[in-house]
């Protein structure tokens, strides 16, 4: 009788083993498919940072179309052409010979600008080089095509008593950005001493 549940209980430890067996071996499928799954997501995870540096994230257009824009200007003002003055302009007495004047005796002359365009023009500014030289003329005068404006220069006529050569110049800017240099030259001689008044006593004799 002992014997034969001695048996029993033999028998039925080995069918709960070979019972729970199979099941061990589903669960562990289960985990390994599981773990699987998970290194897959974690690999593409670390691959898409490789990918993104492979292929960086273009500069945004707004910043790219605003830099061919900047240079396109530059091109453009680079490439604008130009304008001769005097194309614009007439200029009479431009470069003006005084000859001989006293040393120390004040001269001055007149500058006649015309309109020869077919818009408004304005006398914007004259610029002297040097005090010596004084400009008398009406700022930001307008005249009209055909029309003409004149700037008078004059000249202190140097030092007193001294016989030298002289050149001067003179800027006179037109439409705010158009600039005209004139000239004048000359040259100073010493004024001779005047003569004694006429004694009219001598004529009695």
């Amino acid at each position: 009788m002992k014997k034969m549940l001695f048996l029993a209980a033999i028998a039925l430890l080995t069918n709960t083993a070979f019972a729970q067996q199979p099941v061990a071996k589903k669960s562990s499928k289960k985990e390994v498919k599981k773990e699987a799954k998970t290194a897959k997501k974690e690999e593409k995870v670390e691959a898409t940072p490789a990918v993104e540096a492979l292929n960086p994230t273009p500069v945004s257009t707004p910043i790219s179309h605003d830099g061919h824009q900047h240079e396109a200007a530059k091109k453009v003002e680079a490439a604008a052409p130009q304008v001769d003055i005097n194309k614009v302009f007439e200029f009479t007495n431009d470069n003006y010979d005084f000859g001989k004047i006293v040393g120390g005796k004040p001269v001055e002359y007149i500058v006649t600008i015309k309109n020869i365009s077919k818009e408004e023009a304005t006398l914007t500014n004259v610029q002297v080089t040097c005090g010596c030289t004084t400009p008398k003329y009406e700022a930001n005068k307008k005249f009209a095509p055909g029309e003409s404006v004149q700037v008078t220069l004059g000249f202190n006529g140097g030092s007193p008593g001294q016989a030298t050569p002289f050149t001067k110049s003179v800027n006179i800017t037109l439409n705010g950005t158009l600039t005209k240099s004139v000239t004048f030259k000359g040259e100073t001689y010493v004024a001779p001493a005047e003569p004694a008044p006429a004694n009219p006593s001598i004529n009695k004799f």
